[in-house]
C-alpha cells in the first residue's frame, strides 16, 4: 500500500516538475498550463459528444440528449416521490433541478403554459468547450437541446417538446437558447 502510494506521488512530483500540472497562489492545479484540473471532465465531454455528433449525425446527438435528459427528470420525480415529497412544476424548480442533475445553469426566459417556452444557458463548461475547440463546427448545442427537451417534456407537461436553437456561443452568439412553440 506504501509503495503504491509513493508511485502516485513520483508520477505527480513527475508532471509538477515538467510544468505539465501546475500549483497557482489561487490554491487549484492546471493542466497543460491552460485547464483548470476541475474543468477537464467537461473537456474530455465536449470532446466525445463532438465525435458521436460527427459519426451519428445531429438527429442521434439530439435523441440521445432527450433520453438522457428524460431520464434525469424521471428520476429525480421518483427519487422525491419515495421520500414523499411532491415536486411542483415551479418554472425556478425546473433550473434548479437541471443544474442539480449536472446539466449546467439555466433560466427560463419565456412560458407560456402548454404553448411556449424559451432556455437560455447561463452556465455550461461543456458548451464552452465545445466553443472553444470546434467553433462554428460544435454540434453540441443539439446534445444540450435534446437534454433540455426531456426535462421540459416532463416537468412541464409539455409531451415530445423538441427545442429548437434559437442562439449559440459557438456560432457567435452571447448565450445558448432554445425555443418551443407549438
Amino acid at each position: 500500500m506504501v509503495k503504491e502510494e509513493k508511485e502516485d506521488s513520483s508520477l505527480f512530483d513527475e508532471l509538477m516538475a515538467k510544468n505539465i500540472l501546475v500549483s497557482t497562489d489561487k490554491n487549484y492545479l492546471i493542466l497543460f498550463k491552460n485547464i483548470s484540473i476541475s474543468m477537464y471532465g467537461a473537456r474530455a465531454w465536449a470532446f466525445t459528444l463532438q465525435q458521436i455528433a460527427l459519426k451519428k449525425g445531429e438527429k442521434y446527438i439530439f435523441d440521445l440528449g432527450y433520453l438522457m435528459g428524460k431520464d434525469s427528470a424521471e428520476e429525480v420525480n421518483e427519487t422525491f416521490k419515495k421520500l414523499g415529497v411532491f415536486l411542483s412544476k415551479e418554472i425556478k424548480k425546473i433550473t434548479s433541478i437541471i443544474e442539480a442533475t449536472g446539466f449546467g445553469i439555466t433560466e427560463i426566459t419565456s412560458y407560456i403554459p402548454k404553448k411556449r417556452v424559451e432556455l437560455k444557458i447561463i452556465k455550461n463548461p461543456i458548451l464552452e468547450f465545445g466553443k472553444e475547440l470546434y467553433g462554428e463546427k460544435s454540434d453540441i448545442c443539439l446534445f444540450y437541446a435534446g437534454v433540455y427537451s426531456g426535462f421540459i417534456s416532463n416537468f412541464l407537461d409539455l409531451k415530445d417538446c423538441k427545442l429548437a436553437i434559437k442562439e449559440c456561443i459557438s456560432k457567435g452568439d452571447k448565450n445558448c437558447s432554445f425555443y418551443y412553440e407549438k
